[in-house]
């Protein structure tokens, strides 16, 4: 029942906007590719040098004491996330 209502928000959100939601980890990876593969190379650098900087404070989160189940939980996956982002630009910028 959850993924269909995700499945639902996605095509309503599409229908609406034309563009992905990215709720669901297979939209997820497709919105991530899209928008890697409008950016210009100035942007792909921008996108890599950022990204070091948020993975280096995420994972220092991560290491926090007292950080609930459920928190760790997301923050992984925003890591995850990012990880992903950073190889497709790592990939076009061709390193």
């Amino acid at each position: 029942f959850e993924m269909n209502n995700k499945f639902y928000k996605e095509l309503v959100h599409y229908r609406d906007k034309n563009t992905v939601l990215g709720e669901i980890d297979a939209l997820k990876e497709f919105k991530i590719n899209e928008e890697i593969k409008t950016m210009s190379t100035a942007d792909l650098v921008k996108e890599q040098k950022n990204a070091a900087s948020y993975l280096s404070k995420r994972k220092k989160e991560l290491k926090q004491e007292g950080l609930s189940d459920e928190d760790k939980a997301i923050l992984e996956q925003r890591i995850a996330d990012r990880e992903f982002r950073l190889a497709l630009v790592n990939k076009k910028l061709g390193m």
